[in-house]
């Protein structure tokens, strides 16, 4: 095999893939990427056998077609520091050797009959959602699971797809996170119905791979895996086993429920100098919505106290929530900035945070004990 491709649009490529790489596998075959160039067509697959991924390589000249593994170590440290515009790669026994500008290089490579296989798939699109919407969603609820849980499979988010709406759920049994996204579902996808739980881990990866796409992303859901697919990469991730929980009972209407509105940048500022006074073991921070204040008031006898006030939309009665800090910097950091998040209040229950595009997001209050 021998090509030559301009350097950018493969570091784009092994930035796509390298996560998917399983950099710690006793297997040296796995520690690698598969650069495939046939016809006029090249791509890059990496898989860990958890996820896979097989990235399209643009401008590429296939000057003799065929395939080769590329360690991914030492191969991805060549191409980021490369200053040239193109390189030139070519196999030959064991070997690749590698050329761009005055530098070369000649590195010991495995079997490509060795790697796994990149299966493809013959379902029908269960969906079609845009890749900016698919990663916020996937950031508003990849922190939200429990990979310690065993009586249900919490350590993934649920993906369940019906009347034009994906809705992406994760809760770690403290707190519950829902994404509802608008989706293209064009007559003749199978849909409604659908649903898969998906590893936290991987959908991490997922949204690094899809961190530069503007466009749709097709999702296919299988008995055993789902798929993401744009024009440059084809996505496959398998699916957890287990039960999810019916989170749909947490979100009946509640009685006597108050709701307060602030500013996202101004609650997160005011819970991090809250929890000043805090520690990992003593997260609780008392949150009393009133007259159109929030006051935060932490304290810890052997470290001091901390009361923080805050600005917001409320004219309801007093309510006095304990809530762990951590739970409530999270759901500010996972919105955008200079968005505004609602928060339903009902004395001693959850609050619900809730924005305009919507994402809601529980946590259950501590004892006050």
């Amino acid at each position: 095999m021998k090509i030559v491709a301009n350097v950018e649009s493969l570091r784009d490529a092994l930035k796509a893939v390298t996560p998917f790489v399983s950099a710690r596998s006793p297997k040296p075959v796995l520690r690698c990427v598969k650069l495939s160039c046939w016809g006029e067509s090249a791509s890059i697959y990496a898989t860990d056998f958890e996820r896979s991924i097989t990235a399209k390589l643009e401008d590429v000249t296939i000057q003799s077609p065929g395939d080769v593994l590329l360690p991914i170590e030492q191969f991805g440290q060549i191409v980021k520091q490369l200053k040239t515009d193109e390189i030139s790669i070519e196999t030959d026994e064991n070997n690749v050797t590698i050329r761009s500008g005055r530098s070369k290089f000649r590195l010991a490579t495995e079997s490509p009959d060795d790697y796994p296989s990149n299966d493809e798939t013959d379902a029908a699109v269960s969906c079609e959602i845009s890749a900016t919407l698919l990663r916020a969603a996937i950031k508003r609820t990849v922190f939200c699971t429990d990979d310690m849980a065993t009586r249900y499979a919490l350590n993934g988010i649920l993906f369940s797809v019906a009347n034009e709406t994906l809705s992406m759920v994760s809760t770690d049994k403290k707190r519950l996170a829902v994404m509802q996204c608008g989706i293209n579902n064009p007559e003749g996808y199978e849909s409604d119905g659908k649903q898969a739980i998906v590893p936290s881990g991987s959908l991490t990866v997922v949204s690094k791979a899809l961190a530069n796409c503007d466009e749709m992303v097709k999702v296919y859901i299988e008995a055993n895996k789902v798929l993401f697919v744009t024009s440059t990469c084809y996505i496959t991730c398998m699916l957890m086993e287990g039960r999810f929980p019916r989170w749909q009972d947490l979100l009946k209407p509640r009685k006597d429920e108050e709701n307060a509105t602030v500013s996202v940048d101004e609650l997160l500022t005011a819970v991090r100098q809250g929890a000043v006074c805090c520690t990992k073991e003593s997260n609780g921070v008392d949150f009393t919505f009133a007259d159109d204040q929030l006051t935060i008031k932490s304290q810890l006898a052997e470290v001091g106290e901390a009361t923080i006030e805050a600005s917001i939309d409320y004219s309801g009665d007093e309510i006095t929530l304990r809530l762990n800090y951590e739970y409530v910097q999270e759901v500010c950091q996972a919105v955008e900035k200079g968005d505004s998040l609602r928060i339903g209040l009902v004395a001693d229950n959850a609050a619900i945070f809730t924005t305009e595009d919507g994402y809601l997001y529980m946590v259950m209050p501590m004892s006050k004990q």
